[in-house]
């Protein structure tokens, strides 16, 4: 194994954990097998979900002890609406299935956000990244063997 191949697969495990949804393809597509784009892109997505989501609960504890250290009223703008909204209609589980369309990071913080006391919160993210791998990873083989001929 050779640096260059070691590079590979640090800049894919960086965009497992950043942008999970176009690792699977890119990995499959630059000839990587099945299993190593599985191994690759779920370790990195995991890694992703738990810097993010422990970072993120670091982020708003402090935000909260500095900012609000005596107990001021709320202040709802369009932004907290808006979140409160999605939290109240998809919920815990939509939230973490959402992962693929919005990204890693983003869903890690929201989860941080609102539930960063709740003990199921990252492991139904690492479920959901878990799913979305397998989905995303087998239906980037079987796109890449059926449209491929297209194409030579």
């Amino acid at each position: 194994m050779g640096i260059s191949e070691i590079f590979g697969y640090l800049g894919a495990l960086l965009l497992a954990a950043l942008k999970f949804a176009f690792t699977p393809p890119t990995m499959i597509l630059a000839g990587q097998s099945i299993t190593e784009t599985l191994l690759v892109t779920l370790s990195g997505a995991t890694l992703g979900a738990i810097v993010f989501f422990y970072g993120g609960r670091v982020i708003f504890d402090k935000w909260n002890d500095i900012f609000f250290k005596n107990k001021v009223r709320k202040k709802f703008t369009k932004g907290n609406r808006r979140l409160i909204k999605i939290k109240h209609k998809f919920g815990l589980v939509g939230i973490c299935i959402s992962v693929v369309i919005l990204s890693i990071p983003v869903v890690a913080f929201v989860l941080a956000r609102f539930y960063r006391h709740d003990k199921k919160a990252l492991p139904y993210l690492i479920f959901a990244l878990f799913g979305w791998t397998i989905l995303l990873t087998y239906g980037s083989f079987y796109l890449k063997d059926t449209i491929a001929p297209w194409f030579e």
